[in-house]
């Protein structure tokens, strides 16, 4: 199991989307290897850094027409009480505003 975030920089798999999301690439050298579930963002194959739990990708928002984020969590071999921690940190990120603070927008399993 993944758990997907993303937060606005101001700057599970799923199958090939269907549609015309293509036409909201950023750049036409940046194709696009994974979209959210709701096909609200699309994820690149630009890893932008690392952590113990997570890898950082460069992903865009199709709503906001801005580029993101994109943090994969893998949880599926962590230990009940570090994903119960990761589900804490997640909803306390929900709930910060500073403006000196990325903007969590959205998460999904």
């Amino acid at each position: 199991m993944e758990v997907r975030t993303q937060s606005d920089s101001g700057s599970g798999t799923e199958e090939e989307p269907s549609g015309d999301w293509k036409k909201y690439r950023p750049s036409d050298r940046s194709v696009p290897v994974e979209i959210s579930p709701k096909e609200r963002f699309l994820r690149y194959d630009e890893e932008l850094g690392r952590g113990a739990y997570k890898v950082v990708y460069r992903g865009y928002d199709r709503d906001n027409g801005c580029e993101i984020a994109w943090n994969v969590i893998r949880i599926e071999r962590l230990q009940r009480e570090e994903r119960e921690r990761i589900g804490q940190e997640l909803r306390m990120i929900q709930t910060l505003c500073h403006k000196n603070l990325l903007k969590f927008v959205s998460v999904w399993l």
